[in-house]
């Protein structure tokens, strides 16, 4: 800053003397001579004047931005790409499982099908997965039960893994662009994610009911494991990955029932899922990576830039903490003049791409905690029905099912603000919300059939049926 000060100081005196004497060496009139001194002098002082207010501007922001990075960095949040390494750990008390799930995750994405399989297999390949109905037909289960048998050994140390309820903290380097940060890890967990969600459909179907709860347990301890990533790709991975179990187990809620085991350990680790605190790690890690973007590319308006980023995330962090916050209003005003001012240059092209992915997180964040009590109240339903021999009538019976710290919002839809739907007949039980429109549409959880396409589901919830006597 102080550099490009001194060049338009330098620019403006040296401009000035061309002017003057190439006015001297041009005429004689005195009378003009000094007219042009004058203006010269008059103007070399509006533009010190001006570059010096520019100057005091940009050294108020400096140091306020200067300010509040270190106050991030004595709350012990990353504002760079060493820091944010720091940042990317295993949560505390948990277990470093790193080495076991890389290794099966990279063994499974070494599994090389041909395309004309792919076409012919559900979830791990390229063919929709039909809707399976008890005593149905599933013409795709003898190109299933080939594959799982063809990889079992894989497959089955996936779970096992898996089951050990480990954390992960993958070899990515963030320093010292964390832009470029490799993030192959996210590609691999997908993936195993289909094969553990294909494993479950085929247990269900084959009405196995221990290895099926063995399946559902490991998928959502597999979006679980790097809940600590700071990127927001990997948040919306994890998401993707929590969706999964939760559809695979609507699905095979209605083919196999789970036994009390595996609803109780898919309880706990449930609760240990927190996707506000998730959003807040990614948004602080985007964050960090925003402000050492800024430091590489070096502008002029470096200052205001890092300013108006700092602004960005203020904003976003508060609105995911309190979004009643009064202050959010004025706030908004200030951010949305700054986020045009950084995000419309072409220069910050890779930071303009944030914008969208951030408020598709913040939406998405909602449905994944909506799925997450719906969640827990169909497997608190499951266990009741196992002990009582019935489904529940009222949700009310469900306390005693419930993990004693559940709190006090369990029963709170996200997407609206109201109670979740619980409806109750003799032939089954289900629980939803009403998703990411919050419009209700009488329990809408399948895809529903337009012609020759399938819908997706408007509404997110669980069927649980009655037992078979």
């Amino acid at each position: 800053m102080n550099a490009i000060v001194s060049v338009i100081f330098a620019g403006t005196l040296i401009a000035a003397a061309i002017v003057y004497f190439s006015t001297r060496a041009l005429t004689e009139n005195e009378t003009v001579r000094r007219w042009v001194l004058r203006v010269l002098v008059a103007g070399t002082l509006c533009v010190l004047l001006l570059a010096g207010g520019v100057w005091m501007h940009l050294g108020g922001m400096q140091g306020t931005s200067a300010q509040r990075i270190q106050t991030l960095q004595a709350q012990g949040l990353p504002t760079n790409g060493r820091e944010l390494n720091d940042y990317y750990v295993i949560p505390p008390g948990g277990i470093d499982d790193t080495v076991a799930w890389e290794a099966i995750q990279k063994r499974l994405m070494e599994i090389d099908l041909p395309r004309e399989r792919l076409e012919r297999l559900p979830v791990v390949g390229l063919s929709p997965l039909e809707c399976l109905q008890p005593g149905g037909d599933w013409s795709q289960q003898a190109d299933v039960a080939d594959l799982l048998e063809e990889h079992s050994a894989a497959v089955s140390e996936l779970r096992t893994v898996a089951l050990r309820g480990g954390y992960t903290r993958f070899d990515v380097d963030f320093a010292p662009r964390p832009l470029q940060a490799k993030l192959s890890h996210l590609p691999r967990i997908r993936n195993a994610a289909r094969w553990l969600s294909l494993s479950a459909v085929w247990h269900a179907w084959q009405s196995d009911g221990p290895q099926l709860g063995d399946d559902l347990t490991a998928l959502l301890s597999l979006s679980r494991a790097n809940q600590n990533d700071p990127v927001l790709i990997s948040a919306l991975v994890n998401g993707a990955v929590f969706s999964q179990w939760f559809d695979s187990t609507r699905r095979a809620s209605r083919l196999c029932p789970l036994a009390e085991r595996d609803c109780v350990k898919m309880q706990q680790w449930l609760l240990e899922i927190d996707f506000e605190e998730q959003m807040l790690r990614a948004l602080r890690g985007e964050r960090a990576m925003g402000l050492t973007e800024l430091e590489v590319i070096r502008s002029p308006l470096t200052v205001e830039s890092r300013r108006a980023y700092l602004d960005y995330f203020e904003y976003h962090e508060r609105l995911l903490q309190n979004p009643d916050d009064p202050a959010l209003l004025e706030l908004q005003d200030v951010l949305l003049l700054g986020q045009n001012r950084i995000f419309g240059r072409q220069r910050f092209f890779a930071l303009r791409l944030l914008a969208p992915a951030l408020q598709q997180s913040m939406e998405s964040m909602r449905e994944m905690e909506a799925r997450r009590r719906v969640g827990l109240l169909a497997l608190a339903a499951r266990r009741f029905q196992l002990h009582e021999g019935q489904l529940p009538h009222s949700v009310t019976q469900l306390a005693a099912w419930l993990p004693s710290d559940t709190g006090d919002d369990l029963l709170t839809d996200p997407c609206t603000e109201q109670p979740l739907v619980f409806s109750a007949t003799d032939a089954s039980l289900l629980i939803y919300s009403s998703g990411r429109d919050g419009k209700d549409d009488g329990g809408q959880i399948d895809r529903k059939s337009d012609g020759d396409d399938l819908q997706p589901p408007t509404d997110i919830g669980i069927r649980l049926p009655a037992l078979v006597p």
